[in-house]
C-alpha cells in the first residue's frame, strides 16, 4: 500500500474531527456498499482488538484510547473493505505507544494482536522468525504511514482523550465531596462506560468534553449517586458543564 493517493475526498468537518451527519451516513465504508450494522460490527471488533492486545501487551489504557481514537478516525475518512481492520488496528496501537511515549517493540504488538485475534486455536502464536510475520511486519509499518497521512500528522492526544478529561471531573467531584475519593466501584462504573462509548463512532460526533461529561453524568445515575442536595446538585452540573439536551444525545449513542 502506498501512502500516495490512497485518501478519499474527505468531508468538511463541522469542527475539526466532528463529522456532519451527512458525512457520517455517505461515510467511505457505506459508499463501498457496506450496511450501517456491519460498518458498526466492524468498528466493535476493531476496537475490541486494540482493547484486548493493548491489555496483553500492557500498554497503558490513555494509550489504549489514544488508538481506538486514530482508528476511529481513520475509518471516518476510509473504507473497511480497503482497508484490513486487523492490520490498521495494529499500527494504531503501535503508533499511540509511540505518541503517548509508552513505546513498545512492533514484535510485541503483532504477537498481541495474533494472539487475540487466534485464542484458543492452533497457531495462536505467531513465530517472529517466520515469512508469515515479515509480511505482517511490513504491512503494519506501511499501514502506520498510510495512517498518518490519513488523519493529517494530528498525534497531539490531550485534546482528544475523553478519559483525561473524565479523570479531571472525577478529581472535581472528589474535592467537592459529591463522590467519596474510596468509590472504587464508580471510577469501574465510568472507565466501563467510558470503554463502550469508544466502541462507537462517538468520537466523530461529539468533543472529547461532551463524550466525558456524558459518561461522568451516566456513572453518577448508574451508580446511584445523584446528589438530593439542591446545592450539591447545582454543583455537580457545574463540573459537568455540559447541557441536558447533549448530555441525553450523547448516551444515547454510547448504547446504540
Amino acid at each position: 500500500m502506498s501512502a500516495q493517493n490512497t485518501v478519499a475526498a474527505q468531508p468538511a468537518p463541522i469542527s475539526k474531527w466532528i463529522l456532519s451527519a451527512q458525512a457520517l451516513v455517505n461515510s467511505p465504508s457505506r459508499q463501498d456498499g457496506m450496511s450501517l450494522e456491519e460498518e458498526r460490527e466492524q468498528l466493535r471488533k476493531a476496537t475490541g482488538q486494540i482493547y484486548r492486545a493493548g491489555q496483553e501487551s500492557k500498554i497503558p489504557k490513555e494509550s489504549i484510547v489514544t488508538a481506538m481514537i486514530f482508528l476511529i478516525r481513520f475509518y471516518g475518512l476510509q473504507s473497511f473493505r480497503k482497508y484490513n481492520r486487523f492490520i490498521i488496528a495494529q499500527a494504531c496501537l503501535f503508533l499511540a505507544a509511540k505518541v503517548e511515549e509508552t513505546p513498545t517493540k512492533l514484535y510485541k504488538v503483532i504477537t498481541a494482536c495474533h494472539s487475540v485475534r487466534n485464542a484458543g486455536q492452533a497457531g495462536e502464536r505467531i513465530d517472529i522468525n517466520s515469512e508469515e510475520y515479515t509480511k505482517e511486519k511490513n504491512a503494519v509499518l506501511e499501514a502506520e504511514r498510510i495512517i498518518l497521512y490519513t488523519i493529517n500528522y494530528e498525534l497531539d492526544s490531550t485534546p482528544i482523550n475523553p478519559t483525561l478529561i473524565f479523570k479531571n471531573i472525577l478529581s472535581k467531584l472528589i474535592e467537592t465531596r459529591i463522590i467519596d475519593e474510596n468509590n472504587k466501584s464508580f471510577m469501574n462504573n465510568g472507565v466501563n462506560i467510558m470503554w463502550a462509548s469508544l466502541r462507537t463512532n462517538l468520537p466523530l460526533q461529539f468533543e472529547p468534553k461532551k463524550i466525558a461529561s456524558a459518561c461522568a453524568f451516566l456513572t453518577t445515575i448508574y451508580s446511584k449517586l445523584m446528589p438530593k442536595d439542591k446545592t450539591k446538585l447545582n454543583i455537580f452540573f457545574k463540573i459537568i458543564d455540559t447541557s441536558e439536551r447533549t448530555l441525553k444525545g450523547t448516551y444515547f449513542f454510547i448504547f446504540l
